[in-house]
């Protein structure tokens, strides 16, 4: 009976400890187990069980609480940023409608007026008239360009500006860029050279457009900075490693300006600075371009830098990655130049330089007066030097002369009329001119012609297209025997009467709709119109709309192939993509030149197909 008693007495002491324990210790712990799930769960509003009385299992339900607390913290904090980023988001959309917006308003009446003033500088004007409209339409066009400065700056900042990789010539856009700065450059007494002789590769692929608005704000800078010495572009090419086919393109602009002081170098390629606001006054500009040109660079895998001495100069290297297509050919006829003697007389750095290095290219030999003694076959001068100093000049250079046999070329300024006639038979040789700037393809072209006994007129490649070639334009498209008519889309009044105007000498009828819903009437009516011109932004239906209408509507059938051509003062990202996806078949951005219209009517005049091969 004792055992019995103690061993019963033993089972409830037992009893009792585990009844103990349950309470103070298994329960707690099931209790935050189950509420550490609900947090893991995500589930922040979890009741957490009361503090334990074991000293452990309340530290644990202490630590849990905190760990609830930041949790709740963590969540809420999230759905602020949810909020934020919604915010900032609508802010941006909004932002860009605004910029869209603003585009269209402001590019519609600039069309306008730049039209405008190309037709009115076409029209007999006396000299104080034609200065008026010049200044008129530079005043313009500077406009624009800040229009478009703060619109490429906005696209950048919001990521919304795409870089194009399409094939193009490289030494043809630089050559371009070179001869458009040409006449501004020599109004200020500058000498502008080009030096291509590093280039690798001739046909590339990139961004052409976004190239040529670098170099073009560079060189303008450089030229605009400079007054009476000189600007140097040069480009090279360098391949780079463990990249198939893929250059780092740079071109160096380096000037003889007024410099820039070493304490403002860190601020030229911050948005909307100025040296100082004596620069601002003087030369103008709001400091977005430089800003511009280093974010253009970074997104083609490049960059910009900068050297520059007070009173010397400054160089600005741009950078930016190209495909190479096609390496630089030798012109066929180059064979003619190999071990040809060419001495050049009197020209000044660096242009001497940068001729000597390119004509040493070409496989020729190159002398100056004074260092060599030998008779050569050509002669390179500048053409005031050779036609003012007359019997003087022969005295000098008779000797380097070969009878008979030695071709002058001459290099003459913008403004300066051909002198090769009077030349020729003062000295009885063959005479060529070139002018300045001196582009690399001009130089090659008046040294065959010359090797080939003819005389030319000077070589220069016009810098826009004047009335003669507009007309030439014209009449090629008459020449295709259309008789089809074109149809107008444009609500606008000024730019009805513009378009109108430009296209007046095609001797093909032109009928204008006010919005796209009149324009579908009118092709529903009329099966006579083999191009449509339509705006993008109209009242009742836009553009849009109405190309979608054109391409997909049974009852127009005839006009599911017709050229579609968007002419629309809209300029932001997306746009052209936009007008391709809606139907259209090219696509020109307002304000929009005679000669540019004309062009893009050429190409898809008599098309039956709407596939999109936009003009480049």
């Amino acid at each position: 009976m004792v055992g019995s008693s103690i061993g019963l007495g033993l089972l409830f002491i037992l009893l009792g400890i585990f009844l103990v324990l349950r309470n103070r210790l298994l329960t707690p712990i099931n209790r935050v187990t189950q509420s550490m799930s609900q947090l893991a769960e995500g589930d922040v509003d979890v009741q957490l069980p009361t503090h334990g009385h074991v000293d452990e299992i309340g530290t644990m339900i202490k630590a849990i609480s905190v760990f609830k607390s930041n949790a709740l913290t963590i969540v809420n904090q999230g759905e602020e940023l949810k909020l934020a980023t919604r915010k900032a988001q609508e802010s941006e959309q909004m932002k860009s409608e605004f910029l869209a917006s603003m585009s269209h308003e402001i590019r519609t009446p600039m069309n306008g007026v730049l039209g405008m003033l190309s037709l009115l500088e076409r029209t007999q004007l006396d000299s104080d008239q034609q200065h008026f409209a010049r200044t008129a339409t530079s005043s313009a066009q500077l406009l624009l360009g800040l229009i478009n400065d703060i619109l490429d700056f906005s696209k950048i900042e919001a990521g919304k500006l795409d870089i194009e990789e399409i094939e193009f010539d490289l030494l043809e856009l630089l050559e371009s860029a070179t001869d458009l700065m040409g006449l501004q450059a020599e109004s200020q007494g500058n000498q502008l050279i080009l030096d291509i002789h590093q280039l690798s590769h001739q046909r590339v692929k990139g961004d052409p457009l976004r190239i040529q608005q670098i170099i073009n704000n560079l060189l303008s800078n450089a030229v605009k900075f400079t007054r009476d010495g000189s600007v140097t572009i040069t480009a090279s090419m360098d391949p780079i490693e463990s990249e198939n086919n893929q250059y780092l393109c740079q071109v160096s602009l380096c000037d003889t300006g007024i410099g820039i002081p070493q304490d403002k170098i860190g601020k030229l390629f911050s948005a909307f600075t100025q040296l100082d606001a004596s620069t601002t006054r003087q030369f103008g500009g709001t400091g977005l371009g430089l800003a511009i040109v280093k974010k253009l660079c970074e997104l083609m895998g490049g960059d910009v830098t900068v050297t520059s001495e007070v009173g010397v100069g400054s160089e600005f290297i741009c950078s930016f990655v190209l495909e190479g297509v096609e390496r630089v050919q030798a012109d066929r006829t180059l064979h003619r130049l190999y071990g040809r003697r060419v001495m050049l007389l009197e020209i000044n750095e660096p242009l001497r330089s940068v001729l000597e290095t390119q004509l040493m290219s070409w496989g020729m030999h190159v002398f100056l007066p004074n260092r060599d003694s030998v008779q050569v076959d050509y002669f390179i001068a500048n053409s005031d030097t050779v036609g003012s100093q007359g019997s003087e000049w022969w005295a000098a250079y008779a000797v380097y002369m070969r009878p008979s046999t030695t071709s002058i070329l001459m290099i003459q300024s913008l403004g300066e009329s051909a002198q090769q006639a009077q030349v020729d038979a003062y000295y009885g040789c063959p005479v060529c001119c070139v002018t300045a700037p001196v582009l690399p393809s001009h130089m090659l072209q008046a040294l065959i012609l010359l090797e080939q006994g003819e005389v030319v007129e000077p070589v220069k490649a016009p810098v826009q297209a004047s009335i003669n070639e507009v007309n030439d334009t014209q009449r090629s498209i008459r020449a295709t025997g259309k008789t089809t008519k074109i149809l107008l889309a444009e609500d606008n009044l000024i730019n009805q009467e513009l378009v109108l105007t430009f296209l007046k000498n095609l001797e093909i009828e032109i009928d204008v709709a006010d919005n796209g819903d009149v324009a579908l009437s009118m092709l529903r009516q009329d099966k006579q119109y083999g191009l449509i011109l339509m705006d993008c932004q109209m009242p009742v239906l836009d553009g849009y709309a109405a190309t979608r209408h054109i391409r997909n509507d049974v009852e127009l059938v005839h006009y599911h192939t017709v050229p579609i051509i968007a002419m629309t003062a809209n300029a932001m990202a997306g746009d052209r993509e936009k007008c391709f996806e809606a139907g259209m078949s090219d696509y020109v951005s307002k304000p929009v030149s005679s000669d540019q219209l004309l062009k893009v009517i050429q190409q898809w005049w008599g098309s039956r197909t709407h596939e999109c091969k936009p003009l480049t």
